[in-house]
């Protein structure tokens, strides 16, 4: 099995681990509307805005079809940022993450995501992304599914993030958007 971080991991051998850490995409509507769209549209209304209304049925598609090929790991970080917002989509988050294997902010997730803003992997300003790519390292997860292409899944970052995960000892996830994880219809037909 495989995890998968994109805030849910997987385990190794016949299945993946993804981790959750994307899945809940920075769940505290403090931020932007597509927080919570990882959750496969299940926890939030459809969004107006048609790049944001694609991710989400994008992820509802991932969720559905792709989801149950996978063991989903989650972060301390994931549920946190999932019990914020609205309360009743909250507890459609919370739900979503029962039963989830939980990887902890101990000091060893911390101590990566120092590494990852003091040597340039990610701005300052990122320290909560960090969080999530350091957990999804720490917590040997083979994914880290996120929309979040503004500092983790970012073709120009990713080289750098994976160095500095790779120098304090721990193997990187795949870092990537639910789309990037879907089936190929190609070989699905053989």
């Amino acid at each position: 099995m495989r995890r998968i971080r994109g805030r849910v991991d997987l385990v190794r051998e016949t299945r993946h681990e993804i981790s959750a850490i994307d899945l809940v995409h920075e769940a505290s509507s403090l931020h932007r509307d597509d927080n919570y769209q990882l959750f496969g549209g299940t926890s939030e209304p459809e969004s107006r805005k048609i790049v944001i209304a694609g991710q989400q049925r994008v992820t509802a598609d991932w969720w559905k079809l792709r989801r149950p090929n996978f063991e989903l790991v989650v972060s301390d970080a994931v549920r946190l940022e999932a019990s914020r917002g609205d309360s009743e989509a909250a507890l459609r988050r919370i739900e979503l993450l029962e039963g989830l294997r939980v990887i902890p902010l101990n000091d060893e997730v911390r101590a990566i995501a120092q590494r990852l803003i003091t040597q340039g992997g990610m701005p300052p300003k990122a320290a909560q992304d960090a969080i999530h790519v350091a957990a999804a390292a720490s917590g040997n997860a083979d994914f880290l599914l996120t929309w979040n292409c503004t500092h983790i899944a970012n073709a120009e970052l990713r080289p750098r993030i994976e160095l500095i995960c790779r120098e304090a000892g721990f193997e990187p996830p795949v870092i990537c958007t639910p789309i990037e994880l879907m089936e190929n219809r190609d070989e699905s037909q053989d």
